[in-house]
């Protein structure tokens, strides 16, 4: 009898060992009953997931609609109101002035650009607010001129956008490059250092023939 006992004892003992062991591997579950009536595990879903994968899908699209110039494309993820701060310092609210905008650039008469390319990357998760999220990232630009050459930007961006009617639109749109590290003032810088090193020669040559001939005239 006594040997029965303590057979049974260890057997419970296991038993509930067994299940305070498993409760841990359970916790991040949601355990319900399917309609069977056995029982059924559902993982619980990070914060914003669902959100953060349609503002992703956003993003990608919005690139391509820039690759490609599709207004179209680019205007159903925007607001209406939206603002956005382009590289240059200008800035376009709504939607025309952004059309107005890249006419300027690439199609008006005097117009500097050819063509333009962008692979952008987000720098970080969006951050939320309620119905609202702050985001920001990185793009990679390469801007051809109508003279054909090209050049290629490291560009920062931020943008803000709000959820309406169960979709995300795009307000504010800002974009930045460093003033102190482009390719517009290297290439700048270059040319003046050309200059100065044309301008030097040239001052020495001067030099020399006033020297020269000065000579030869107070003899």
């Amino acid at each position: 009898m006594k040997k029965l006992f303590l057979l049974l004892l260890f057997i419970f003992s296991t038993t509930f060992a067994f299940a305070d062991s498993t409760s841990d591997s359970t916790s991040d579950s949601t355990v319900g009953l399917s309609g069977n009536g056995s029982a059924s595990t559902q993982s619980v879903s990070a914060p914003h997931e669902q959100d953060r994968a349609a503002l992703k899908q956003i993003l990608k699209e919005i690139e391509a609609a820039i690759n490609a110039m599709d207004f179209e494309g680019l205007f159903k993820h925007f607001d209406e109101n939206i603002s956005v701060n382009f590289m240059t310092n200008d800035i376009a609210v709504g939607k025309e002035a952004i059309i107005a905008f890249y006419n300027k650039l690439f199609k008006d008469e005097g117009a500097i650009l050819q063509s333009h390319k962008t692979t952008a990357s987000l720098g970080a998760p969006a951050v939320f607010h309620d119905n609202t999220i702050t985001a920001y990232g990185m793009a990679r630009d390469t801007f051809e001129l109508k003279d054909g050459t090209i050049h290629h930007f490291d560009t920062r961006w931020t943008a803000s956008a709000v959820k309406k009617n169960d979709q995300w639109k795009v307000v504010s749109l800002h974009f930045s490059v460093s003033p102190f590290a482009n390719p517009i003032l290297e290439q700048l810088t270059g040319k003046l250092g050309l200059f100065s090193v044309v301008a030097f020669a040239v001052g020495i040559i001067i030099a020399f023939f006033i020297a020269r001939f000065g000579r030869r005239s107070t003899t």
